[in-house]
């Protein structure tokens, strides 16, 4: 069996994030927010809960209007132009650089703003997970369509290749299965993501400056 990381997307960013300074990017997450909001499942909310502080970056300005009213530290701004005059500890790009056009600026603007042995983590949908491949159970799965929004998709090796390129150092690297309120399908995933983990929804990056 392959010595291969997987592991839950929001215990992982939980757990670095406890105690830090985090810089949260697209945090106002707005699909669905309100809901999500109201089941306690919104990451930055949680991000915020367990970092030491934590500014949110969003797009979208409508969104990020209402959750400033509502006492959340977000800022309007572009991830690939990024000017916020501090660093951080932790900066969390979680199902973004999907997103990005210009993943080298993106990466540029982030390492501005990482603290001396701060790191970046980046969860993205896996091109290679059961979801996105033909097969057999294909048929039997919930029908999905390419996300009009994304203009980019990722597999372990571009992603690490990228960053690597960049000047990242890659600490850690493994997959994010998706959460299931089905015991059959959770125990499914289970026992396959141990055998096949590049079958999980969602790859994962932690990662550092190495530049000097």
């Amino acid at each position: 069996m392959r010595d291969v990381a997987v592991i839950d997307r929001e215990n992982l960013i939980l757990s670095l994030a406890e105690g830090k300074r985090v810089l949260d990017l697209g945090a106002a997450d707005n699909l669905h927010i309100d809901e999500k909001m109201q089941n306690d499942e919104w990451l930055h909310e949680k991000i915020c809960r367990a970092a030491s502080c934590c500014v949110g970056i969003d797009n979208d300005e409508e969104c990020v209007q209402r959750l400033r009213e509502r006492g959340y530290h977000i800022r309007v701004a572009n991830v690939e132009d990024l000017d916020l005059q501090e660093v951080f500890d932790v900066i969390v790009a979680g199902e973004l650089i999907e997103h990005v056009f210009n993943v080298g600026r993106f990466l540029d603007s982030v390492r501005k703003h990482l603290a001396p042995e701060g790191i970046l983590i980046i969860t993205t949908p896996s091109v290679f997970s059961l979801r996105a491949r033909p097969g057999l159970l294909r048929p039997f799965m919930r029908k999905r369509t390419m996300n009009p929004t994304h203009v980019a998709r990722y597999c372990q090796t571009t992603l690490r290749q990228l960053l690597v390129l960049r000047g990242f150092e890659i600490i850690r690297q493994g997959f994010c299965p998706s959460r299931s309120t089905s015991l059959l399908k959770a125990i499914f995933r289970r026992v396959a993501y141990r055998l096949f983990p590049e079958w999980a929804e969602t790859l994962f990056v932690v990662c550092r400056d190495r530049r000097p």
